[in-house]
């Protein structure tokens, strides 16, 4: 995928930096694909702290996550299901339908404007940008369509009740 306006990201550090950045100019939809939501880029206390802000800011306000392996996520404990049992009606968890890949690749989508893309090997370069909305809509669609098909995670939905 060809992505306008792209901003590459060489180190984890300026992953997170610009996931915090995108997660800021969220209004509406934040949408997560992700295999076992990476520790190194969504189980730090910068991204907990902005996804809270987020999910806090208005009524409707939502964070969709969909993730192959939620065991794993379970097994090593995780900043965001922790803000998930406290936000529970704000921040959805489902399990992809199709074959697991915990090896995939991370996507970020805000809103219908902007997308990060974050490899696994944090030593492959991570793309983002905040106004390519051609590609972002289009992924929205497809995510969209992913979520209809994935049921919601009871391994991670329990920890919320």
């Amino acid at each position: 995928m060809r992505l306008e306006s792209t901003v590459s990201l060489e180190t984890p550090e300026q992953r997170i930096e610009k996931l915090v950045e995108l997660v800021g100019q969220a209004t509406r939809t934040i949408r997560i694909r992700s295999g076992a939501l990476d520790p190194e880029l969504f189980d730090t206390r910068e991204f907990a702290d902005c996804l809270s802000t987020f999910a806090r800011s208005s009524r409707a306000a939502a964070v969709h996550i969909m993730v192959d392996d939620p065991g794993r996520i379970l097994s090593r404990g995780h900043r965001i299901l922790e803000l998930s049992r406290r936000l529970n009606d704000k921040i959805q968890f489902r399990t992809y339908y199709d074959e697991p890949d915990i090896e995939r690749d991370s996507m970020i989508l805000i809103d219908r404007r902007g997308l990060m893309l974050a490899p696994v090997d944090s030593k492959t370069t991570a793309l983002s940008s905040l106004t390519d909305a051609v590609n972002t809509i289009n992924q929205v669609e497809i995510f969209d369509h992913h979520w209809q098909m994935s049921s919601p995670s009871t391994q991670l939905r329990q920890l919320s009740i």
